[in-house]
């Protein structure tokens, strides 16, 4: 489920909950009406007909709504038609409000305040749709009170039109408002995808494809705090055999043409217990988690046998690269461990270069 469906949904859920409380309010609002005009003899029909429009009724026709609404919300069916169903729902408990109680000329407004909710599930049709209902409710409110107050033909039908154009005039500044939260959204959305386009720049290197350096560091600190005894932290240095001379002799587009053959190699081995990062230049640092540290440096063998095996239209000869591998077993700090994985560098760099060289603590720095 994305974002706008998870947020339609809770949407669904909170009106239903208002349309259950509205329902219980309306019918405790109708008997207090009726116990008032009971006591005060103000009835002007008989109690069976009061009760029946004005209790019963009205009762049923929210009650049916809610239940229809919220039993609905629950189904299978595609959420735009849950969505339909809901803020027709809405717009048929404020109807019957305005309806039954149209004496109360102000209240013909409920389903213009009702349409006005259904526009946050940000449908045209669902709109214009809401609009000509609320219209159908608002004649049905004037005809009832005209049928029982006939003698008051002129007021209410003055009162129909003003709220008429009211409920107009409510229905386009609900579009207002819905077309600029889409507008809103949209900008939101471009904003995120630019927030993650740029996080990405600052994750990954764009060259090589593997992790920028900062992120390689973030990273290494995170494995870093799981280091134990059981958990350890192997560090490998790479750095490609004369890298100078190819950038120096075929030109620094050629030398990324290296640097993105390497990069691919080393994409292929990343995951979560292994993070591999451009530490700058031909120098790129690979991070492993865990006890199997002869398959660790095993792995960065294999990498620099297929790298060495890579073809250049530019080159006659192969390019290879030089690996400094170490461990560590307790937490601690980690420049101190590429400082190992460094010294171990330098001695293959030292004895002839194109190999892994493991770090013992009686090799001496360069």
């Amino acid at each position: 489920m994305d974002a706008m469906q998870e947020l339609e949904t809770h949407m669904r859920r909170r009106l239903i909950f208002v349309m259950g409380i509205l329902v219980i309010a309306c019918t405790v609002v109708d008997v207090f009406f009726f116990i008032y005009y009971y006591i005060g003899d103000m009835l002007d029909t008989s109690v069976q007909s009061y009760v029946f429009k004005r209790l019963v009724l009205p009762f049923l026709v929210t009650l049916v709504a809610y239940l229809v609404a919220k039993r609905y919300h629950t189904s299978s069916h595609p959420d735009r038609w849950k969505n339909v169903v809901c803020a027709m729902a809405l717009e048929t408990i404020a109807g019957a409000m305005s309806i039954f109680h149209s004496f109360f000329t102000p209240i013909w407004c409920a389903p213009a305040a009702a349409m006005i909710v259904g526009m946050a599930f940000h449908n045209k049709r669902l709109a214009r749709g809401l609009l000509f209902y609320g219209y159908v409710l608002i004649v049905a409110s004037a005809c009832w009170i005209i049928i029982e107050h006939p003698n008051e033909v002129d007021y209410y039908l003055q009162t129909l039109f003003v709220v008429c154009v009211m409920h107009a005039l409510f229905f386009l500044v609900g579009m207002v408002v819905q077309t600029h939260n889409q507008c809103v959204l949209e900008k939101t959305r471009e904003m995120f995808v630019t927030g993650q386009q740029y996080r990405e720049q600052l994750e990954y290197d764009v060259l090589t494809g593997v992790f920028s350096r900062r992120y390689m560091m973030e990273r290494a600190m995170d494995h870093m705090s799981r280091c134990s005894k059981d958990n350890p932290l192997s560090v490998a240095i790479l750095d490609i055999d004369n890298f100078k001379h190819v950038n120096d002799n075929y030109g620094h587009e050629n030398g990324d043409v290296v640097l993105r053959r390497l990069g691919m190699l080393l994409q292929k081995e990343i995951g979560e217990k292994l993070t591999i990062g451009r530490f700058g230049g031909e120098e790129f640092v690979l991070i492993f988690e865990g006890p199997q540290t002869k398959i660790y440096c095993h792995t960065v063998d294999k990498i620099r046998r297929a790298f060495c095996e890579e073809k250049y239209d530019f080159l006659d000869y192969p390019v290879s690269f030089s690996a400094g591998f170490t461990t560590c077993r307790e937490k601690t700090d980690f420049h101190e461990i590429l400082e190992q994985a460094d010294i171990a560098l330098y001695q293959s760099k030292k004895n002839g270069k194109n190999r892994v060289t493991t770090y013992t603590p009686d090799m001496k720095t360069p």
